[in-house]
């Protein structure tokens, strides 16, 4: 019940917090602003600032941090081109 919904969120937290750090070591090299990020991805900018900089963990969802990885991903393979 309650236990196991409590261990299953925690992960999640956990791995969304593994994500983050990948994304902001990847971001640092490229300057793109949060902004752009948030409105190329329709990611509200406070719930994008409350996860990154205030350890909110709730106010982005799993699926929105992938969403994030993956877009600076292709963002890096893009720069490694030109």
């Amino acid at each position: 019940g309650y236990e196991r919904l409590s261990q299953m969120h925690k992960a999640e937290n956990e791995s969304k917090r593994l994500i983050a750090a990948r994304i902001t070591q990847r971001r640092e090299g490229l300057g793109v602003s949060d902004y752009r990020i948030c409105r190329e991805l329709g990611i509200n900018p406070g719930n994008f600032n409350a996860f990154f900089y205030h350890g909110h963990d709730n106010a982005l969802s799993l699926d929105k941090v992938k969403l994030i990885l993956t877009k600076e991903k292709s963002r890096l393979q893009i720069e490694s081109l030109s």
